[in-house]
């Protein structure tokens, strides 16, 4: 049985962790190199809402152009960046705290989505059966709950508003599992409960699940989940290539704000949904000041209550100050 939250220490390079990642997919070009249509910029990327900003304007607009790179596995993601097959990649926050605390030599630049305030504006759910005895975070223990990767936001998340809601973490089995099984894994009782966010809530919804709690906006509100990630290597030589990426994330995320139907639409199209599953699906709260180290330090210190990591991080040298 699980108990805290734990990093598997065969790989340091699987610490970076996708949310849905999809395999065997990319897009040609980029590379980091300049032409006539601007600087290309190859990122990694998963299938989730949260990179849709990447497809908005304001990247041509500070003259990159971005290829997306679908990333197979975290473990993927990590060598690519260091031999500069990707400048950029989208990790779950806690994935890149945890790769920076292993000596990987990589910066935080920018931050694509943070953590919803209430229940009403999460994008994340424990997802039980409806007709489970399952009632309260405490009926969790001695139970097996579903997480995307052991260690990671999901986990931490879950563990944290657990305890905070009048159970007990350490009681309860965490197993991995890709997103795509999870729903049908608690519908046949392979598992309990599952961990994910949108769309797998709303698909799960809509496959008979229900939501018992939204574990970030109860444990960690206001906090980064997916962050992009670059080199030190690459910062070092083309530090205005990260800063345009930065500023440009900042813009597509304001713009991608005020246009909750492309958002909407993105989804509907990336993941396969009906219309009524896209417009009942909460929209991720995408990040319009940067990156708060601040609230990224709200996530370390969540991460070393729960002995996810131990060796202590300067966060003036993991995120990049503009």
């Amino acid at each position: 049985m699980s108990s805290r939250p734990r990093v598997a220490a065969v790989v340091l390079t699987s610490v970076l962790v996708l949310a849905g990642c999809s395999a065997n997919t990319s897009e040609p070009g980029g590379g980091g190199q300049d032409s006539a249509a601007g600087t290309e910029i190859n990122v990694g990327v998963g299938t989730g809402v949260f990179t849709a900003p990447l497809t908005t304007d304001a990247f041509a607009e500070e003259g990159l152009k971005v290829t997306r790179k679908a990333v197979n596995s975290g473990a993927a993601a990590v060598p690519l960046l260091l031999n500069g097959q990707l400048q950029f990649s989208v990790s779950d926050a806690t994935g890149a705290l945890t790769a920076i605390s292993k000596g990987i030599p990589l910066v935080i630049v920018a931050t694509a989505t943070v953590s919803g305030q209430t229940a009403l504006d999460d994008p994340t759910a424990v997802l039980v059966k409806k007709n489970a005895t399952i009632r309260s975070a405490s009926d969790l223990e001695g139970k097996k709950v579903a997480v995307n990767g052991l260690g990671n936001i999901s986990q931490l998340s879950a563990a944290a508003a657990i305890d905070r809601l009048g159970g007990d973490s350490s009681k309860v089995d965490f197993v991995e599992m890709p997103p795509h099984t999870m729903t049908g894994a608690v519908t046949n009782g392979a598992v309990d409960a599952a961990v994910t966010s949108e769309p797998g809530v709303v698909l799960a919804h809509s496959a008979g699940l229900r939501t018992l709690f939204s574990p970030m906006s109860e444990a960690l509100p206001g906090v980064p989940i997916f962050v992009y990630v670059t080199s030190k290597a690459y910062l070092a030589k083309h530090r205005d290539v990260v800063d345009k990426f930065a500023r440009a994330n900042v813009a597509a995320n304001k713009y991608t704000i005020l246009r909750p139907d492309f958002v909407r639409s993105y989804a509907k199209k990336s993941s396969n949904l009906s219309d009524a599953q896209a417009s009942d699906m909460v929209l991720p709260e995408f990040a319009v000041d940067g990156t708060d180290k601040l609230a990224l330090q709200r996530i370390l210190d969540t991460m070393v209550k729960y002995k996810t990591i131990n060796s202590p991080i300067d966060m003036d040298e993991a995120v990049l100050t503009p």
